[in-house]
């Protein structure tokens, strides 16, 4: 067995390869293929215990819901099912989706499975791995111990945010006390498709819930294993608005028991005897979209746009002195808005407290600590590298000429849904000049660019017909002449 994990682990060896070897050396040995030795290496993985923790949900199949449900241990079929349908109540309605489908069978009986699943791994299984490695512990301690006490802010864990946090117990947190450690993590949430990504946006979504520990020195904080991968939030559509706060839910509350009553590990790679380690969430570093959702700000065309001040979105062209915007709400007033909104019992109701004040209930708030206005960051890269710098290849360099230009697509804009697509293609096949012009301009945009359509210059902001016209032109030649002739004899 420790051969086979060798073999897995450190020489690349697949699944496959390593069943071959064990069935080769338990027939050196002698050993009959019905006995207790392990003839896969999945089997050999749990008797070692070195597979990951992972809770697998099932989710709610629709976008506007998306609750979770944690599997049931059932004694009769000895197998874990599921509720059969959701169960979420909201505005005094249950969802009553189905949840799962009967596809899996044992022992002469149907048994259901989900028809979508929330794999998530848990946090404190993660913590657990990475103190378990040799050489971590030494570079945390002597990491926040170098950046905690210095003047100049060379790092985030010399920033005054981290200095002044405060534990449960009232000390500063990243001083340690005993044999205990502390440790501040940044959490981040997105989406990408799958499908792989076109200049049209995402057509399907599928989420990522991912954190890295900035208590270690930045050389190690992104490396593969010391990242923990929380979740993987199913497609094909993102969950729309607080609908996120399903699949955080899990991860949150791991990290209110680490940060409120600690988590002790029995065995540590510098403490043998165990130790007790606690953890906080400090920055949630997202692109805006993503960020309005976790954090439960609204969006970026609401009236309170911006997540750190209220300054009125009607004062945006007029006031640029940066010391004159509002300050953001303090988490008191935060709270109070999002409770608030979350009691309200329409959906109309909360729309209107949207508009007015611009905030929503997130389960970040479960978090006694967390300060939404000041720890909330928009990361740069979808600015920089996904905004400002293809826009300049584009427009100014002309590297793409074959593409629309960019100024067509919004840089916010994620795209038609697959859905629409689908309509979309369907229209174009038919050769149906009234149901393309039905369509949606995003979705005729998108048309354009999967087809690879080349449009002239436009003189100002193009319309429908142009649109339309070149997806029939360039995919049928022929309906340049019917439309010729239907013109003519009009």
């Amino acid at each position: 067995m420790f051969n086979a994990i060798t073999q897995n682990l450190f020489h690349g060896a697949s699944y496959s390869a390593v069943g071959s070897f064990l069935s080769v050396s338990n027939g050196s040995l002698g050993t009959s293929p019905s006995s207790s030795s392990p003839q896969d290496l999945r089997t050999i993985f749990k008797k070692f215990d070195l597979d990951p923790k992972v809770t697998r949900y099932a989710c709610c199949t629709l976008p506007t819901c998306s609750a979770i449900y944690p599997p049931t241990f059932d004694a009769l079929h000895k197998t874990f099912s599921y509720p059969l349908r959701c169960q979420q109540a909201k505005f005094g309605k249950v969802c009553g989706s189905h949840l799962v489908e009967k596809s899996l069978v044992m022992n002469g009986q149907s048994i259901p499975r989900p028809i979508k699943q929330y794999p998530y791994r848990h946090f404190h299984d993660h913590v657990g791995s990475m103190l378990s490695r040799p050489g971590i512990e030494q570079a945390i301690q002597s990491h926040v111990y170098s950046t905690t006490y210095i003047q100049e802010i060379t790092d985030i864990m010399s920033s005054p945010a981290l200095r002044n946090l405060i534990g449960v117990d009232g000390r500063p947190f990243l001083q340690t006390h005993g044999t205990d450690l502390n440790l501040v993590w940044s959490l981040c949430v997105d989406w990408y498709n799958p499908r792989q990504n076109k200049a049209a946006g995402k057509s399907v979504s599928t989420g990522v819930i991912s954190m890295i520990c900035l208590s270690l020195p930045q050389h190690l904080r992104t490396r593969e294993e010391n990242i923990h991968v929380s979740g993987v939030i199913p497609g094909p559509s993102e969950p729309s608005l607080d609908a996120v706060n399903h699949f955080l839910e899990p991860l949150i509350d791991e990290l209110k028991e680490s940060y409120e009553d600690g988590i002790y590990y029995s065995r540590t790679y510098d403490y043998p005897s165990g130790r007790s380690s606690r953890s906080a969430i400090v920055p949630v570093i997202c692109d805006t979209m993503a960020s309005k959702k976790v954090t439960g700000h609204c969006g970026h065309r609401g009236k309170y746009f911006c997540s750190r001040c209220r300054l009125p979105r009607n004062q945006l062209q007029e006031n640029f002195d940066a010391n004159a915007w509002p300050p953001g709400l303090t988490r008191e007033d935060h709270v109070a808005l999002a409770d608030a909104w979350r009691n309200m019992e329409t959906l109309s109701a909360q729309i209107s407290a949207v508009k007015r004040h611009g905030i929503r209930w997130s389960v970040l708030l479960k978090l006694p600590y967390w300060q939404p206005s000041q720890w909330t960051i928009t990361e740069g890269m979808h600015v920089l590298l996904l905004g400002v710098i293809p826009r300049h290849c584009r427009d100014l360099l002309g590297l793409n000429m074959k593409e629309l230009p960019s100024r067509d697509i919004d840089e916010d804009d994620e795209g038609p849904h697959d859905a629409s697509m689908k309509r979309g293609r369907k229209a174009l096949q038919t050769q149906s000049f009234q149901k393309l012009k039905k369509l949606k301009m995003r979705v005729l945009k998108a048309l354009c660019l999967e087809m690879g359509v080349v449009l002239p210059a436009p003189k100002g902001r193009r319309t429908k017909l142009e649109y339309v016209n070149g997806l029939l032109v360039s995919q049928y030649p022929c309906f340049l002449l019917t439309f010729l002739f239907s013109s003519l004899s009009t």
